[in-house]
């Protein structure tokens, strides 16, 4: 078996043929490979060209490795991990339009937002349309880390920034990563390097946010509209096939001859590069964290985050009006999830959530969403009003359990234009019937 020097050898020279390839293909070329992008580039100036370009090596680097393990473990965790990739894509076309915009008003940044949070959307889709996969604890690691996406729509605020964001939805993850970890320690290693890769991602994911976007998604004041622009342009910088590009057939040449190599039993690059002696882990060894690029401050920041802060505009606020009802400071823009615990005669407003609105142990409240979401869980709460805007009537999902009085209001189709109210049944029947239980819905009474 070849020695981790000569696997490395061997890359520096692949890297030096494949230079040697774009540099003979395009003589005098810039890394750009048409020239409206470029002119989109030269007057983002700054750190914004880098940032794409570091966040397409990101992608390449760790979310690939990522699909492939869950390639091979196949099933549900396959189709969530290339949702995932599509999310990546369209995080990376935000990132694009920012490198070349001006910032749009806030109504015109939320369209643009949606993409995202539509294609994040996705990823849950995929572990709520198979909780009973043998694989829910992989569904629920992704589903829960892929809200470190909604980054992009962060602002830093005292208590919360876009890295300690994707800190946050990392240890929210970890919590299914682990058991993963503890389930096929000693059954199946890419089970376990499938849970090791997604943290990687996310721990990457955040290092570079902190180099490039460390108060906010970075937007180029110079650049033009960013509703006009175009991001499936800058997309096909990274394609191989462009017409100013090196010779396709020479590129697959090279990689033919390394994947010969790696099927004659050479070495797994990959799995050798991954393996690291546990004196060089940092969260194994307190010393080395001083040298880290991430700070030990910036993970304190990760671990105790305060969302609401930045969701409230103006000071937090609780009061009792009328002597019978509390009011809740409405929030606005939440950016991922919103918690609505332990609360009574409360009301709470929001604008848009990116993932859901959860209800817990709630009595005679109401939830008013004013423009999108697309999850509302409710959990062992009484008498609680659910009232829902025309734009997530269509697509909005309630999950409730444990609970009773849940009404939900749907806009503009009662009478007059005004809000239907709908109750939500709460009484199932179960038969047992061919060596199983069977459950229905009886709501005629209501």
């Amino acid at each position: 078996m070849a020695s981790l020097d000569d696997v490395v050898k061997r890359l520096e020279a692949a890297a030096l043929r494949l230079e040697s390839l774009v540099k003979t293909s395009v003589p005098g070329a810039a890394v750009t490979a048409t020239s409206a992008p470029a002119s989109s580039s030269s007057a983002a100036g700054g750190p914004a060209a880098p940032a794409v370009t570091a966040f397409e090596e990101l992608r390449a680097a760790r979310l690939a490795v990522f699909l492939d393990l869950a390639s091979r473990i196949g099933g549900p965790v396959d189709e969530q991990a290339k949702a995932l990739a599509v999310a990546f894509d369209s995080e990376r076309d935000l990132i694009a339009t920012a490198a070349a915009s001006k910032k749009p008003e806030q109504s015109k940044l939320q369209e643009l937002l949606t993409v995202v949070s539509n294609n994040m959307q996705g990823v849950i889709a995929v572990k709520d349309t198979n909780r009973a996969s043998p694989n829910f604890n992989h569904l629920s690691m992704v589903a829960e880390g892929v809200g470190a996406l909604g980054w992009v729509a962060v602002v830093a605020a005292p208590g919360l920034t876009p890295v300690s964001f994707v800190g946050e939805m990392n240890d929210a993850s970890r919590f299914y990563s682990q058991r993963i970890l503890k389930e096929y320690k000693d059954k199946d290693k890419t089970h376990v390097e499938y849970a090791q890769a997604f943290g990687a991602l996310l721990t990457d994911l955040q290092a570079y946010i902190k180099q490039y976007h460390t108060t906010g998604l970075s937007w180029n004041p110079k650049g033009g509209d960013a509703v006009s622009h175009k991001p499936s342009a800058p997309a096909a910088q990274s394609s191989p096939a462009a017409p100013a590009g090196p010779d396709p057939s020479a590129i697959k040449g090279l990689f033919s001859a390394l994947n010969k190599d790696e099927m004659q039993g050479e070495l797994n690059v990959r799995l050798a590069l991954k393996k690291v002696d546990k004196s060089e882990m940092t969260h194994k060894n307190p010393a080395l964290r001083a040298t880290s690029v991430v700070p030990a401050q910036a993970e304190k920041a990760a671990a105790a985050p305060k969302p609401a802060a930045a969701g409230m505009k103006g000071p937090p606020k609780l009061e009792l009006q009328g002597g019978n009802k509390w009011i809740v400071l409405a929030l606005k823009d939440a950016k991922l999830t919103s918690y609505i615990d332990n609360c009574k005669k409360t009301g709470v407003v929001v604008e848009s959530v990116v993932s859901s609105i959860e209800v817990i142990n709630c009595q005679s409240s109401q939830v008013q969403i004013l423009n999108t979401a697309a999850i509302v869980v409710v959990d062992k709460t009484d008498g609680l009003q659910v009232y829902i805007s025309k734009e997530s009537a269509g697509h909005l999902q309630v999950f409730s359990a444990k609970s009773s009085a849940v009404n939900m209001l749907i806009e503009g189709d009662g009478e007059d234009g005004g809000f239907i109210e709908l109750p939500v049944p709460e009484r199932l029947k179960t038969v047992y019937k061919d060596k199983k239980l069977i459950s229905t819905l009886v709501d005629d009474a209501f």
